[in-house]
């Protein structure tokens, strides 16, 4: 095994969601082999505000008692929030 340490970029059009999760889930779990960024073409210089809600709804799934078709269900329906509370999601 090499010591050597990985750049990896995540590029987006905004960089303000989906690459910064990207970047800040490698530095996490990739147990320092791995030094990731992200970045955009036309930042928006702030983290959407919806990515929150879809993380609060993704932390609230039942995990222990989803089978994989309702995994999938609820994925496409977090995937879908349009500035949705974390509640409204539930409910639906």
């Amino acid at each position: 095994m090499t010591d050597k340490t990985y750049d990896v970029l995540f590029p987006r059009t905004g960089n303000s969601a989906r690459s910064v999760l990207a970047k800040f889930i490698l530095n996490m779990e990739g147990d320092g082999r791995f030094k990731a960024y992200s970045t955009g073409r036309q930042p928006k210089g702030k983290v959407n505000p919806l990515l929150k809600n879809r993380i609060g709804a993704f932390i609230d799934l039942p995990i222990a008692s989803i089978d994989r078709f309702g995994f999938e269900q609820h994925g496409r329906q977090i995937g879908s929030l349009d500035g949705a509370s974390v509640k409204s999601a539930k409910a639906e």
